[in-house]
């Protein structure tokens, strides 16, 4: 299209909130892609699964990890019972890492049959007042019936993810009122990259333990955000085709969503790798002294912002330590 070049370098500075290029974006992604396929290879083979791509290796295991008879009430009555047990430890486990913990409870929810087909898991935040609880609402299609990855994508919903961010923000008495009710809307940069960032503190931080199959969902998960940066930058700056972007390993849907939405699918992971960027940088400046305990509070308390002004506020944490 005409001034298509100059539209998404636009969006891509609006959605990651950065001045990376499409072309730079294109090659982290492609470095990300590289170094999770090999983590996932040597897990994989670690269980055995030795032959074929990861790609398909991992789409058997998703299939034997499938809830049994998944269409049966008693297999959507128990993911159900999984997730909300998996949410509950989390809180457990998250009493280690962050001192500031949203008052909000959390609870999960399945979209009604209407809705399932096509829905993608997601958070709504707690009203202001109390009134109603943070949620996180799966669905339940066939396809997402499996334990596969659900341990990854509740850390990413509800706690440490999701819920963590968004719901302190709304009961943070510190920040602007339209930052506590997102007015505005939300920054995909930071409240994505916090997400994703979520699911690998979990792993990090050992909740996995030797599930194996958990930790590949992580990274399954991590892997999906790298190809969405090669993917997307490739659709909108690298001329790629539809087939292309569905051969590379991404489902059709997602081709559809990036056409027409184009650098959001980047936010995700280019905010991650801010987070842990900054993490890395206070760390090296605080050695002994740093607490992430701490970085944790100064990332949720900064609220929905660009990542330049999170960067920001971890600068004066930081010097405050010194």
């Amino acid at each position: 299209m005409k001034g298509g070049a100059e539209a998404y370098a636009y969006f891509l500075r609006r959605y990651t909130t950065t001045n990376l290029t499409a072309d730079q974006i294109h090659e982290i992604g492609l470095q990300q892609v590289a170094r999770i396929e090999t983590q996932m290879d040597t897990l994989l083979r670690q269980l055995g699964r030795t032959a074929g791509p990861v790609k398909d290796r991992i789409e058997k295991l998703r299939l034997d990890l499938q809830y049994p008879n998944p269409t049966s009430e008693e297999s959507r009555a128990q993911i159900m019972r999984d997730a909300d047990a998996i949410v509950r430890d989390a809180e457990r486990r998250a009493a280690l890492l962050f001192d500031v913990r949203p008052k909000a409870p959390v609870t999960v929810q399945p979209f009604p049959r209407f809705r399932e087909v096509n829905a993608a898991a997601n958070y709504n935040a707690p009203a202001p007042d109390g009134s109603r609880p943070g949620t996180v609402q799966i669905p339940r299609r066939i396809e997402r019936m499996t334990k596969f990855g659900l341990r990854s994508l509740l850390y990413h919903e509800a706690v440490p993810g999701h819920h963590f961010h968004i719901a302190l923000q709304v009961e943070n008495k510190d920040l602007p009122r339209f930052m506590q009710v997102r007015a505005l809307g939300g920054i995909s940069a930071i409240t994505e990259g916090w997400g994703l960032y979520a699911e690998r503190l979990a792993a990090e931080s050992g909740w996995y333990g030797d599930d194996i199959e958990g930790q590949l969902g992580q990274l399954d998960a991590e892997l999906f955000r790298a190809r969405r940066l090669v993917v997307d930058t490739g659709i909108h700056a690298k001329r790629w085709t539809r087939q292309q972007a569905i051969d590379y390993g991404i489902e059709a849907s997602e081709i559809e969503r990036y056409t027409v939405y184009p650098g959001q699918a980047c936010s995700y992971m280019i905010g991650e790798l801010k987070i842990l960027e900054l993490r890395d940088k206070a760390q090296k400046a605080l050695g002994d002294r740093f607490s992430l305990r701490e970085y944790h509070n100064t990332v949720l308390r900064a609220g929905s912002v660009p990542l330049q002004v999170l960067e920001s506020q971890v600068d004066a944490y930081v010097a405050t330590h010194l």
